[in-house]
């Protein structure tokens, strides 16, 4: 009977020491220990109703392109000034690729970054006229509700906007399953994506070209103003 009590005691230490190792392994760092945010990015982050709604982004060539792949629905607002939570989210857990992305901006407040359809369920987004088009991976979240879901483009050439439509599924608990009209649209950049802004011509320059182009008519009078003189000398 002791023989037994024994081996049953020491077969008990060593797995308590198993857990023991294990834990100073992971408290040492020789293991990476996973995030709680890390967990729900692998078990699928959001409800996965994103799926549901139609957002697409249109090359210059006419093709519409639709999103590769989405996160949501997420509760609560997707970008503040800064462009947190979801700029902390896509950087820090790697949710479309380990890649360093960048804030571009929002479709409201003071200084929108480019337009949207806001306060409607579905319509476009498209970036100013002085904006150049978009070459790379990008993201586009759209807050509705309470809650908003990003959408991740690649392998793109041209974009200058697209289209959304925001599913019932995403209404976050309006009244009636009503969808929530959008508040705002975000979107953010790869290092690798090219957008920038066409710097307009000084003004000098343009009276320049102008004086010109004057000088070049006037020219041209006066050397046919010459011809006809020297024919009727003649």
């Amino acid at each position: 009977m002791r023989a037994m009590i024994a081996k049953v005691s020491a077969k008990g230490l060593r797995g308590l020491s198993l857990h023991l190792v294990a834990a100073v392994i992971m408290v040492l760092g020789l293991v990476p220990v996973k995030s709680q945010a890390t967990e729900i990015v692998a078990g699928g982050l959001g409800d996965g109703s994103c799926g549901n709604a139609t957002v697409t982004a249109h090359e210059a060539s006419g093709a519409v392109v639709n999103f590769k792949s989405c996160v949501g629905r997420l509760a609560g607002n997707d970008a503040t000034g800064d462009g947190d939570p979801l700029l902390s989210l896509l950087n820090d857990e790697d949710i479309f690729g380990a890649t360093d992305w960048i804030f571009f901006g929002k479709s409201d407040g003071n200084n929108p970054a480019f337009l949207a359809s806001t306060d409607q369920t579905s319509g476009i987004w498209s970036l100013w006229d002085d904006t150049a088009a978009i070459a790379g991976p990008f993201v586009i979240s759209f807050k509705h509700g309470n809650g908003f879901s990003a959408f991740f483009f690649d392998d793109l050439i041209s974009v200058r906007g697209g289209d959304f439509a925001l599913s019932s599924a995403l209404s976050g608990g309006g009244r009636n399953n009503r969808v929530n009209a959008l508040s705002h649209a975000s979107v953010f950049l790869s290092p690798t994506t090219s957008t920038t802004v066409a710097v307009p011509l000084p003004a000098t320059l343009v009276f320049l070209g102008f004086g010109l182009i004057l000088l070049g008519l006037l020219g041209g009078r006066r050397s046919r103003l010459c011809q006809l003189i020297k024919k009727g000398a003649a």
